[in-house]
């Protein structure tokens, strides 16, 4: 380890890939971050499967053109036929009524307080995308 530090500093900072810098990588980073990213996605896909009943039924409906059927605004104006920024704001209500919702099943399985909850959704966000939450019902 000593002659592949002398070798990098002789080789001076041109060289990147150095085998010294291979031996002290972090395959892994930030483990600990991923592990409460993994743990948390369950909780927070688990939290999406309960509130998704909860949600107004118009809200599902427009919320599941966007996340089932993959429809952007301009499609879902169309499927209301209204304009494109009253279809926004249905879409971003929706949006708002199940993040709420979301924080409510977590404060409860979790029990603990928002500002946990709203730590743990910051966790999650980094890596979850709505994808991620699995298929939920329809109806």
């Amino acid at each position: 380890v000593v002659r592949l530090a002398i070798d990098a500093t002789r080789r001076g900072p041109r060289e990147v890939h150095s085998p010294l810098a291979e031996l002290f990588a972090d395959p892994h980073p930030d483990a600990e971050l991923e592990l409460m990213r993994r743990r948390y996605a369950t909780e927070l896909a688990a939290a999406a499967a309960r509130a998704w009943p909860r949600l107004p039924a118009h809200e599902r409906f427009v919320l599941g053109l966007e996340l089932h059927e993959r429809l952007d605004v301009d499609a879902i104006a169309r499927a209301y036929g209204v304009q494109r920024g009253t279809a926004l704001r249905k879409l971003v209500a929706a949006r708002t009524t199940m993040v709420e919702l979301i924080r409510d099943e977590l404060r409860a399985a979790l029990q603990v307080g928002a500002d946990t909850v709203d730590s743990v959704l910051r966790v999650v966000s980094t890596s979850a995308r709505w994808a991620a939450v699995p298929e939920l019902p329809t109806q």
